[in-house]
């Protein structure tokens, strides 16, 4: 029975790892410009002066996202193999100064 009980405590674990490791990594920030022909936009991430050219996958609607708009995107892999797979608008309220 314990034998039983270390496994599936094991197992659960490992799934739980794989999972996160499957998600990727959500970022926040602005859009500086979009490009629906190629696919891709700019984005500066939250706290910085940078702007990054993004891909974005084929199954992301870029329609509802416009130029300036604060969003959250979720991106999985790494340097040239970097490509956006979610975009949802951020509702924060940026708090400016005191």
């Amino acid at each position: 029975m314990k034998r039983l009980v270390v496994v599936s405590v094991i197992l659960c674990f490992s799934l739980s790892l794989v999972s996160l490791a499957l998600a990727g990594d959500m970022r926040r920030g602005t859009i500086k410009g979009i490009d629906q022909e190629n696919h891709t936009l700019l984005f500066s991430p939250e706290g910085t002066v940078d702007t990054f050219k993004m891909r974005v996958g084929p199954k992301v609607d870029l329609s509802s996202i416009k130029t300036g708009s604060r969003v959250r995107i979720y991106v999985e892999g790494e340097g040239e193999s970097e490509e956006v797979k979610g975009i949802k608008l951020d509702k924060r309220q940026v708090i400016i100064g005191c």
